[in-house]
């Protein structure tokens, strides 16, 4: 398998820049290689390929043309973006039935950001139906594969991002998290992925709409094959003259100058509420005395809180949106419940199981006693776990307690998704990165977590774990 396909998004940018390879080869190859795999894992579900060969010949002319360029960040190099992230001229249904004929007509900002940074966008990938659940399946596109396996899921909702970057198809995508749709994909397909602090990127150009106080809650970040790509990835997606940005909120800035003995990694592998796999469990604790023979010091701690997980993500979420799920799965029309449970044994639904489930427990969380009640929660557990980690702590937990379920599976886990869904509701930063692989060959990994605003603490700190365990490892040949 060729060196490109296996380089991180930031190797491929200097190469370029550097002249050791030209961006239409560098497009080209990664064209390709979705073109190999995506009939496998349909992961990509529209495309702009010609464009985008023809977005790269033309960069390829400029640095053969011009002696001196001053190009992005990501000049040259491919990316992908979640379907329910606007990218002009290609869908933007996010898998809901009623929005099939909705084509994008511009960018969402944050693939703007990446486009003006030279980046060359080649399609967009699926994602489950309104990004409500870690099953990447819906009813106009179908089911996407993990990209190690067939017979597993990839994680969701941004399960398209992470199947195509974990089987080599594409360097860097942008992927949106409201309940752990970064993290479980990326650690389902063995990548890394990061969550931002609420409000820190812009959240226009987004389906479901993730604007105003559910764009804290619901954010969009960068997957990657490397968490260098990801810290690259926040610096481009995060300028200082972004009108779309909360302006309150600082930009991101790399961080510098700390060392391994600056930093206190607290750690927990179960919530309290859904049982780990033995495996992961064995994964965390040894990566936890690898830590320490770095410098960290690493602490066993679990929040109070965790186990009501499940609770504070549907009542906060629930409170912060002015549209109900049932309303958002029908693109903003009013629609009966109970008429769609009628139709699903009947075949005639268009919604799948996991949309009803969630949009049902949503409108259960919907009087105002039970929206004040995990309000109360969230911000007291908020408190504890900001004054436990300071200025110079992190929390490393599981994204998922399992490694990739098989399709189908993981609705008889149905609040493990609160591992992840928990910090969204905290607006606290999170990076997916991986550990190694199971027996099985599945990709195994961690989330590490940082009080709000902390998004380069909890990078450097991944950027530290993806050194110990060798980080993505291609599901090929090299």
């Amino acid at each position: 398998m060729p060196e490109l396909l296996q380089l991180s998004a930031t190797d491929l940018a200097a190469k370029i820049r550097a002249r050791e390879v030209s961006p239409l080869e560098v497009v080209k190859r990664h064209v390709r290689r979705i073109e190999e795999v995506n009939p496998r894992l349909n992961a990509v579900v529209a495309h702009r390929f010609e464009d985008a060969i023809e977005d790269a010949r033309r960069a390829t002319e400029r640095l053969v043309n011009e002696k001196t360029v001053d190009v992005g960040a990501f000049y040259g190099v491919p990316f992908t973006a979640k379907e329910l992230v606007a990218v002009e001229g290609l869908p933007n249904t996010a898998g809901v039935a009623k929005r099939r004929h909705i084509i994008a007509t511009e960018d969402a900002p944050l693939v703007g950001h990446m486009k003006a940074a030279g980046a060359i966008c080649v399609g967009v990938t699926n994602v489950s139906e309104a990004g409500l659940w870690l099953e990447t399946h819906n009813t106009l596109y179908g089911r996407t594969n993990n990209a190690y396996s067939d017979d597993h899921i990839p994680g969701g909702s941004s399960g398209g991002e992470g199947a195509i970057i974990g089987a080599g198809g594409s360097p860097i995508g942008i992927g949106a998290d409201s309940g752990g749709s970064i993290r479980n994909p990326s650690f389902f397909n063995g990548i890394c992925g990061h969550k931002p602090s609420g409000g820190l990127l812009a959240a226009r150009g987004h389906y479901p709409p993730a604007e105003g106080e559910r764009g804290r809650y619901c954010v969009s970040g960068p997957m990657a094959r490397r968490v260098r790509d990801l810290t690259a990835a926040m610096e481009v997606l995060s300028p200082h003259d972004d009108p779309d940005r909360d302006p309150g909120r600082a930009r991101f800035r790399e961080l510098s100058g700390v060392t391994p003995q600056d930093v206190t990694i607290y750690y927990y592998t179960g919530d309290g509420l859904t049982p780990v796999d033995p495996e992961l469990d064995a994964g965390v604790e040894a990566l936890a005395d690898d830590l320490r023979a770095q410098g960290f010091r690493v602490e066993p701690w679990r929040p109070t809180g965790t186990r009501l997980g499940p609770l504070l993500w549907i009542g906060n979420l629930a409170a912060s949106s002015p549209e109900t799920l049932s309303e958002i799965i029908n693109d903003g029309r009013k629609r009966s419940l109970l008429r769609e449970w009628a139709k699903l044994p009947l075949g005639r639904s268009v919604h799948p199981l996991y949309s009803l489930l969630v949009a049902s427990f949503d409108q259960a969380a919907s009087p105002a006693w039970m929206r004040r009640w995990t309000g109360a929660r969230r911000d007291a557990l908020a408190r504890e776990i900001e004054a436990k980690l300071g200025d110079r702590g992190v929390l490393m937990c599981l994204p998922y307690p399992r490694p990739a379920p098989r399709h189908g599976v993981a609705l008889r886990l149905p609040f493990a998704f609160a591992y992840s869904g928990l910090f969204n509701v905290l607006e606290m930063p999170a990076t997916a990165v991986p550990m190694g692989r199971t027996r099985e060959g599945l990709p195994m990994g961690v989330q590490i977590v940082g009080k709000r605003f902390a998004d380069p603490l909890t990078l450097y700190v991944a950027e530290e774990i993806e050194r110990i365990t060798g980080g993505w490892q291609p599901p090929f040949a090299a």
